[in-house]
């Protein structure tokens, strides 16, 4: 491409779907947002498999699949499968596109970008993300005395509004969040020279989980002031790009709403896969600075332990069960300060298989001998159970006749025979149920809504360079290497993805791409900061 040298700018909707900001857009909700897909380029994209924020977000900076990178969850299994350790920037072992951009000679700028911490950067503007440990996520600290509307900026929501399950007062809190990290993200748009801008809103996301039904079936209108929020700070980029600057608007995985709950740690109980024991499990140890801040809420309040021996008493009255959760929900948890916790962990002498947290569980670890020191599954055996996990999952029905899991896969069949062999071993797509994790329940199903992930993004290209016509759905895959073209970069040799075809005739992005190799990130260890961590 010659001398061809462009400015990016990326503002990230995290968990933004069009499912609820198309309907929002027809309404007249979101004009900037619209002045950008009607100039410019727009389309549904893909998140990895799993959908989850650690791996999408950390393929988008290096353009492989998440078996590559290995950042398949916020944590990842060690030693054991309840062995997990906090994933961060060290552990990716490509080079990123913002190490390449500035091996480049090239000036980006990441706030709140997944997968930051620790800066792997010098001298290089950056504000880390949830998963930050310790006090410090603002790099260069002098940033502050710079820009004093960083004194402002937080990191993580409030706990306390959350615990509470009130949701006009977490939400509003939530926007408020968003503003004020708006506002230092301004101040450091203009006061910074920067060849590629990144921002990201957690807002989008942290709204969702609470309240996208509510959003989407209802217009419950403090949740979508977020996203007017993020709509004027686009029209506020907008009006600031010249002609040689490239602004995408994107989400790395969408939402939706789950009517039923498969609890697929309980079914594996069940069928003998996986046994439990009393005790706390490793999924609630503080990893980070919010963790830390929701355990501070929770020792405020009286906590209720469940262990096996009620468990099981309710699961001899579903009815029963059934009433104790509401009464929890709708009375006790709003008004009294008391928390129920889990008191069960997996017991790994005596399981086969598990997926080792709470949350959606669309990956299961077969507890392999060579793998894991405390395994009881031999390699040979391997092979077979997972062909029979994967044949009995998809057969399950519930009592409509409905598949509890849309669909199952061997790792081998989602990413080939390549990639970390750290990688869990079954991958679960959900489809009408939201796949817990959780041990809690007495039961394998539960009729209750959820609001969690959707494998549906969604992608936008405005600009001078940009083209308007039909496109066709991309990929998250595909954003490292289209960013770096549109930067006039050469594109990595280790990107699976490829440019997108998204630019006008005239534009000298039409031009073929240019590659270059140059290894992976442990090469730059000039450029990494050396942070305690």
């Amino acid at each position: 491409m010659g001398d061809t040298k462009k400015k990016v700018v990326v503002i990230g909707l995290d968990g933004s779907s069009w499912d609820l900001v198309g309907p929002l857009m027809d309404n007249g909700r979101l004009p900037n947002i619209s002045r950008m897909v009607d100039k410019g380029m727009s389309t549904m994209m893909e998140s990895t498999n799993p959908a989850h924020s650690a791996p999408a977000w950390t393929t988008f900076v290096t353009g492989v699949q998440p078996t590559e990178h290995g950042c398949l969850d916020f944590l990842t299994v060690d030693k054991d499968i309840d062995d997990l350790q906090l994933i961060d920037s060290t552990k990716i072992p490509q080079e990123t596109i913002y190490e390449a951009m500035k091996r480049h000679g090239r000036k980006p700028i990441l706030i709140n970008l997944p997968n930051t911490y620790p800066p792997r950067l010098k001298n290089t503007t950056t504000i880390t993300s949830l998963m930050t440990r310790g006090d410090d996520f603002i790099f260069p600290t002098n940033l502050k005395e710079k820009y004093p509307a960083l004194n402002d900026y937080r990191l993580s929501p409030n706990p306390k509004l959350r615990m509470k399950d009130n949701f006009d007062p977490y939400v509003k809190d939530l926007c408020e969040l968003e503003r004020k990290r708006i506002a230092a993200s301004k101040e450091i748009f203009e006061g910074e020279d920067w060849d590629f801008f990144f921002y990201l809103s957690s807002g989008t996301d942290w709204v969702s989980h609470v309240v996208y039904d509510k959003a989407l079936l209802e217009q419950y209108e403090p949740a979508l002031q977020m996203w007017e929020i993020m709509d004027e700070y686009i029209g506020w980029i907008m009006n600031k790009l010249d002609d040689d600057t490239i602004l995408y608007v994107m989400s790395d995985h969408g939402f939706r709403v789950y009517d039923h709950i498969f609890y697929v740690n309980r079914w594996l109980e069940q069928q003998g896969y996986l046994s439990t024991k009393e005790g706390t499990g490793s999924f609630h140890k503080d990893h980070t600075q919010l963790s830390k801040e929701i355990s501070k809420a929770q020792k405020k309040r009286k906590e209720i332990k469940v262990g096996k021996g009620l468990r099981s008493f309710l699961s001899a009255s579903p009815t029963l069960e059934k009433i104790a959760k509401w009464i929890y929900f709708k009375i006790i948890k709003k008004f009294i300060p008391i928390t129920v916790t889990l008191d069960l962990q997996l017991d790994l002498e005596n399981t086969k298989v598990a997926f080792p947290r709470g949350s959606m569980a669309t990956m299961l670890y077969i507890n392999n001998k060579e793998r894991f020191t405390k395994g009881t599954v031999t390699q040979e055996e391997r092979e077979e159970l997972q062909q029979k996990l994967v044949d009995e999952l998809q057969a399950v029905r519930d009592s409509a006749g409905e598949p509890a899991v849309r669909k199952v896969m061997k790792k081998e069949d989602v990413y080939g025979e390549s990639g970390i062999p750290t990688a869990p071993d079954v991958f679960l797509q959900p489809g009408k149920y939201y796949l817990s994790g959780s041990l809690h329940s007495s039961s394998v199903y539960e009729n209750v809504r959820k609001n969690y992930h959707d494998e549906r993004g969604m992608f936008i290209a405005y600009g001078n360079d940009i083209d308007h016509r039909d496109m066709n759905d991309t990929h998250i895959i595909h954003m490292a290497p289209t960013i770096l073209h549109s930067m006039g970069l050469p594109l990595q040799d280790h990107f699976t993805g490829s440019v997108m075809d998204i630019y006008s005739q005239h534009s000298p992005l039409q031009n073929p791409s240019e590659k270059e190799s140059f290894g992976d990130h442990h090469a730059l260890n000039t450029l990494i900061d050396d942070i305690d961590v």
